[in-house]
């Protein structure tokens, strides 16, 4: 999850043991409040004094068509945690997943109830970003606001690199 105060964007965190905070690796955004922990600076925060108007989480989905689901023809993609591509080269593939058991034409078992697939972007023909707002406008949401825009492949990587790759 994400927020943006003072302009700035921000992790966004709220657990059980630590409460609502938010984080950032780069230390020129975190000031005397925050605390420095493991490479990262936290700060609770509490909504009022720190005028938090907007958290949200950014997710992608691809149309892709595969022989063996015809059916489905968006999905959500995870970033692989080890690509041997560049986000730029025409080769770099993103990660699909399934609530079927399927080991064939490139699918992966991960356990009974879950299969992977492996999906270089070039294969896919469109690209969408999901915005998941939990507040927005100052406005808390009991059930997330959705909002989806098609994006162009650049657009897409674009929004990969700003919220997955570069420190935040």
């Amino acid at each position: 999850m994400f927020t943006i105060m003072n302009g700035m964007l921000y992790i966004y965190l709220n657990d059980v043991v630590y409460g609502k905070r938010i984080a950032t690796a780069i230390a020129s955004k975190a000031d005397s409040t925050f605390v420095e922990q493991n490479g990262y600076y936290t700060k609770p925060i509490e909504m009022v004094n720190d005028k938090i108007n907007l958290i949200f989480d950014v997710l992608y989905e691809v149309e892709y068509f595969d022989n063996s689901f015809r059916e489905q023809k968006i999905w959500s993609v995870q970033l692989k945690n080890s690509s041997q591509y560049d986000i730029h080269d025409r080769n770099f593939a993103v990660e699909i997943s399934t609530n079927v058991r399927y080991g064939k034409n490139g699918w992966t078992m991960i356990d009974p109830y879950c299969s992977i697939k492996e999906v270089k972007l070039s294969w896919c023909t469109k690209f969408f970003i999901k915005y998941v707002f939990t507040k927005k406008d100052n406005i808390e949401y009991k059930t997330p606001l959705e909002k989806v825009y098609e994006v162009t492949k650049p657009e897409f990587l674009s929004f990969i690199e700003k919220y997955e790759l570069e420190e935040i």
